[in-house]
């Protein structure tokens, strides 16, 4: 667990597929970083996990892994009914629940270069304040509230 007073590079508030992104850019770049979400992880998410090609390969690494199904068509109805197959993907299907934790589990083990990315369930936030100098976070725990600091 981090100190009450130790500075981190960035924190970043929601641990989904676009914070986990960007933490593991910073981790990979030397930087100290601090997700922070709500939710315990694995957690349950309604949602179809549909990844497009440009999904596919705007992710920093290979989700295969995770891949339950791979698509080469797709029916497109209208007045009518038009099928449209490629040799390449269309988009891949998997668990929205598998697929959180995964990219979470490949940001956590990210660090490069003396950076590291870690991840802490909270409970809410109280408080942002902006300063010269960084930002400061007050954050809602189980055991009450916490300042965390982050650097410019």
């Amino acid at each position: 667990m981090l100190d009450d007073f130790e500075v981190l590079d960035a924190v970043i508030v929601g641990a989904g597929p676009a914070g986990c992104a960007a933490a593991y850019d910073l981790a990979r770049a030397g930087r100290r970083v601090l997700l922070l979400d709500k939710r315990s992880f694995p957690r349950h998410k309604a949602c179809a996990c549909g990844l497009t090609r440009k999904t596919l390969a705007a992710l920093r690494y290979s989700v295969e892994p995770i891949v339950e199904r791979v698509c080469h068509e797709i029916v497109l109805q209208n007045s009518g009914e038009v099928r449209v197959r490629t040799r390449n993907p269309i988009c891949a299907m998997a668990v929205r629940e598998r697929f959180d934790a995964f990219c979470l589990q490949q940001t956590l083990a990210a660090g490069d270069k003396g950076g590291s990315a870690t991840l802490r369930k909270i409970e809410g936030i109280a408080a942002l304040r902006e300063s010269a100098d960084g930002v400061e976070l007050e954050i809602l725990t189980v055991d009450g509230t916490e300042t965390l600091r982050a650097g410019c």
